[in-house]
């Protein structure tokens, strides 16, 4: 037999009677019974490369999904580490993810840019990584019709709005919609909040917002607006800069839906409170859906000022009521007020009702 390249891997062969191995300085020594049939081979140290590039599974305009294609080699196994890296086309490599699954979704791109995606292998023992695959070339599509605020050199608190059209709807309905925030540094962009403005009033205060994190791609929201015909509203995206965290903030699919929403709870309709002067003055939220601990339930004043609902009640497993009592009764005085409410699904928030506080008149009792 012949001594075997270095740069080949040891196959199989048959031998005749019993093999034993043994290492020599490096060389792998096969030995049978025969010692006339003792032969030295070179043993294989080469590390692992792939052959092939990443093959290309889907493309968005933020993302890109790859299969590794790491099991056509060149080199030794057993592969114990799988690594991606990518780069635009016209950058330099520095993003490396280790892959623990068949395929991968590279997250955070840049719309209609181009990139190129390779794979690192690696082995046990010292030098084990070999060097990248060839690589995938490919580009991510175009951003598309969505609402996307770009927050790079934005100074903190600097605000674009998006306004729907005014609704006036006669039926229980939804709205829901798709969000993403995103990030090179994986830090947060900023903030996107939800407005719903009635007959022209005031803004207020949110009735849904999301800040502080990134997202892994679209998220979908509802929101559950008890609010019909003749009054009318308007519902407003604001998206909110954080100085020195670039990043996307982004609105998709925005849709009105004549159907309940799935998982944001719906108020039935609040009723006015009539009270005198010094009397406490309670309001009484109903809403069908499912009531969690984790949701966050308040009384929402038409100047947009909040009071945290204190009391909650599960009517049934469909069912849910909260009370809460309102301090400022101390003079005659008209007032709006809404039950809001944030779960996992999105927010829901009631129409405005009317607290009444009248001055007693003493002289019809006489």
């Amino acid at each position: 037999m012949k001594d075997l390249d270095r740069k080949r891997s040891v196959t199989n062969k048959r031998f005749g009677g019993r093999l034993a191995l043994q290492v020599h300085s490096g060389n792998l020594v096969l030995s049978t019974k025969r010692p006339q049939a003792s032969h030295d081979f070179f043993l294989s140290t080469e590390p692992p490369t792939p052959i092939a590039p990443p093959e290309l599974l889907a493309v968005g305009a933020t993302y890109l999904w790859i299969k590794p294609n790491a099991n056509s080699i060149i080199g030794d196994g057993p592969i114990i580490l799988k690594e991606v890296e990518y780069r635009t086309t016209t950058g330099n490599w520095a993003e490396t993810h280790i892959v623990d699954s068949p395929n991968y979704k590279l997250w955070h791109l840049d719309p209609d840019v181009e990139y190129e995606i390779r794979v690192l292998l690696t082995r046990p023992g010292e030098g084990g990584t070999g060097p990248p695959g060839p690589p995938l070339t490919t580009r991510t599509k175009c951003a598309g019709s969505f609402m996307m605020v770009n927050s790079s050199g934005r100074a903190s608190g600097q605000k674009a709005h998006l306004l729907l059209p005014t609704l006036k709807e006669n039926d229980t309905h939804c709205i829901d919609f798709h969000y993403y925030l995103s990030s090179r540094d994986r830090s947060s962009p900023g903030s996107l909040n939800v407005y719903v403005k009635v007959n022209g009033g005031p803004q207020g205060n949110p009735i849904w917002n999301v800040s502080g994190v990134v997202t892994e791609g679209w998220v979908k929201a509802e929101l559950a607006i008890s609010t019909f015909w003749p009054h009318f509203y308007q519902v407003i995206f604001e998206s909110v800069s954080v100085k020195g965290h670039p990043g996307y903030i982004a609105v998709d699919e925005v849709r009105v839906l004549a159907h309940p929403c799935r998982k944001a709870p719906h108020f039935l309709r609040l009723q006015n409170v009539e009270v005198n002067v010094g009397q406490n003055a309670t309001f009484q939220c109903i809403a069908g859906g499912k009531w969690s601990q984790h949701d966050k339930l308040w009384l929402q004043q038409w100047n947009g000022r909040d009071t945290a609902l204190m009391v909650t009640r599960v009517v049934n497993h469909r069912r849910f009521s909260a009370t809460v009592s309102v301090a400022d009764t101390s003079q005659r005085s008209i007032s709006k007020y809404r039950c809001v409410i944030r779960s996992d699904g999105g927010s829901g928030v009631s129409n405005y009702a009317e607290l009444i506080v009248k001055v007693f008149d003493y002289s019809t009792q006489m």
